[in-house]
């Protein structure tokens, strides 16, 4: 018997052609075998596998909308945003599986992997920068939609589920000398935990990128540009006492997955 036309891709009931075969007909949901989130999750697995990362993002935004806290649903957003190549919108997705789950490996590597993309992209369009300028002025309607992307990075971000006391704001962060930062998820974030709190606790410990505040999940994530400043960081302040709150931390880069088992070395602020 003859493999089906276009090289197609079976997973989990889901029937993907590839990029060059016919688009894939608008299919009703399976009635019986699974959930309609747990189904659109595996046909994003399969979109993503064949390189329709467009159709891979709208399957995987329809089964959050489903069920908004389904772990599989923002790992495969993440996925599809990677492919397309809006990595910082990628890394927010991770986050939020690793939010939802401490101790998720694959999502830590994946925000590893698209912090890379960044500032591979950061350098490219610094050394292209000069040539594009030498060449015609630019507007900065060209600039938008030119081939050579700029990179801004986003360093601050609060989400809050209902109405706060804080409003966004930015904040000039360093910019790490190597491709790689070094994470701390905190735990047991309250509405009372500002990011001058945090910052005025972790910035002792060395330079710190960026900082992500998620009050609708109660953590935030400290980016750290050294190693040895985040390992300092998570032994000295595992169970600091903030508000009344204990937050508890969790390395997340994955070179420092030996090290999440013991824990912080001491406790403060009782």
């Amino acid at each position: 018997m003859e493999a089906p036309a276009g090289g197609a891709l079976r997973c989990a009931g889901c029937y993907i052609p590839s990029m060059h075969s016919a688009p894939l007909p608008q299919a009703a949901l399976p009635a019986v075998d699974s959930p309609p989130r747990r189904f659109l999750g595996n046909r994003s697995y399969s979109y993503e596998h064949v390189g329709r990362y467009e159709e891979a993002l709208r399957d995987a935004e329809k089964s959050l909308e489903l069920q908004p806290n389904f772990i599989k649903g923002h790992f495969r957003k993440g996925k599809a945003l990677k492919g397309l190549k809006r990595y910082d919108e990628a890394i927010t997705a991770f986050q939020e599986v690793l939010s939802c789950h401490l101790n998720h490996a694959e999502a830590a590597q994946e925000v590893v992997d698209c912090q890379q993309k960044l500032q591979e992209l950061t350098v490219s369009t610094k050394d292209n920068l000069p040539r594009l300028l030498s060449q015609q002025p630019t507007s900065p309607s060209s600039l938008v939609h030119s081939n050579d992307r700029v990179f801004i990075p986003r360093t601050v971000v609060y989400t809050r589920s209902h109405g706060g006391q804080s409003a966004p704001r930015n904040v000039t962060a360093a910019k790490p000398p190597s491709s790689t930062l070094y994470p701390i998820w905190v735990g047991n974030i309250t509405s009372t935990i500002t990011e001058d709190m945090l910052r005025s606790r972790f910035a002792a410990f060395g330079a710190i990128h960026s900082f992500r505040i998620l009050y609708s999940r109660t953590c935030a994530f400290v980016n750290f540009i050294s190693k040895a400043a985040a390992e300092s960081a998570f032994q000295a302040l595992q169970g600091l006492n903030i508000e009344g709150t204990t937050l508890v931390l969790q390395l997340r880069n994955p070179e420092h997955s030996n090290l999440n088992a013991g824990g912080g070395a001491r406790k403060l602020g009782k």
